[in-house]
């Protein structure tokens, strides 16, 4: 087992599971330089055939992109990699998000159920976007305050990198919801309705056709389902460790599978 360095970024491509939209480049690109991040890595005759990533917040720890190389499958590896990011996280809270394949083995490590993410083709770009505006830096702590609440630890490390472009939804001369485009597939989180549909329309319109929530967001996934079908995959919440207290109905997209 050895450390992911920033020069092995551009030999993860063979590692790309086809069902992922998103390059998993971009995370180890955004992620890698900053204390918050470790990443791990197996190789075999020279090639890096596993890898596997962790996020330190305050009180918790998430663990992601546990990737196999798809002709290395079935030795062990995923294993090896799980163990070796468990030992590191140590005895904070660990978090992940599985997918099918993963499932088996993280519950055989230990992960509990405790929910599921839902990923819905979405369009909002009939909401109105009239209350959206680029961030004030007299607002950035209402900001990291509502993702605390909305979260359950604090994740200012990493948010601080994409406040410069985070737009939020102002009523009544309230910071009632913010989207940071640069994040992820863009973290929408709001303390109302309105505010959160909105968000999602300018999220829509910049190109963003289908979004990530959680399923402990009730009226979000009714919404979605009656607007736009069932959710075209899912994702099972696990844990290991006490959760922390979270509110979920303020999440109308999230970050990304390493972070939620």
């Amino acid at each position: 087992m050895l450390p992911l360095t920033a020069q092995d970024i551009d030999a993860l491509t063979p590692l790309q599971p086809p069902e992922w939209s998103s390059d998993i480049r971009l995370v180890f690109r955004t992620h890698i330089a900053h204390d918050y991040f470790e990443a791990v890595k197996i190789e075999w005759d020279g090639q890096i055939v596993a890898v596997g990533e962790l996020i330190y917040l305050a009180t918790s720890v998430w663990i992601g992109n546990v990737i196999v190389h798809p002709a290395y499958r079935r030795r062990g590896l995923g294993k090896q990699i799980m163990q070796t990011l468990i030992q590191k996280a140590g005895t904070r809270p660990q978090y992940l998000l599985a997918t099918p394949k993963g499932l088996p083995l993280y519950e055989k490590l230990g992960f509990q159920t405790i929910g599921r993410y839902l990923f819905f083709e979405a369009n909002f770009t009939e909401q109105s976007t009239e209350k959206i505006r680029l961030i004030q830096p007299a607002e950035r702590q209402i900001v990291l305050e509502m993702d605390r609440q909305a979260s359950g630890d604090e994740r200012q490390v990493i948010l601080l990198n994409h406040l410069e472009g985070c737009l939020v939804y102002v009523d009544d001369n309230e910071v009632r919801g913010f989207y940071i485009p640069s994040l992820g597939e863009g973290l929408v989180v709001a303390k109302t309705w309105e505010a959160g549909l909105s968000l999602l329309g300018k999220r829509n319109a910049d190109g963003k056709p289908y979004v990530v929530v959680p399923e402990a967001n009730l009226p979000l996934v009714e919404y979605l389902r009656a607007k736009s079908g069932e959710p075209f995959r899912m994702a099972t919440f696990m844990l290991i460790g006490a959760p922390v207290v979270r509110q979920p109905k303020m999440v109308f997209s999230r970050i990304g599978g390493y972070i939620g």
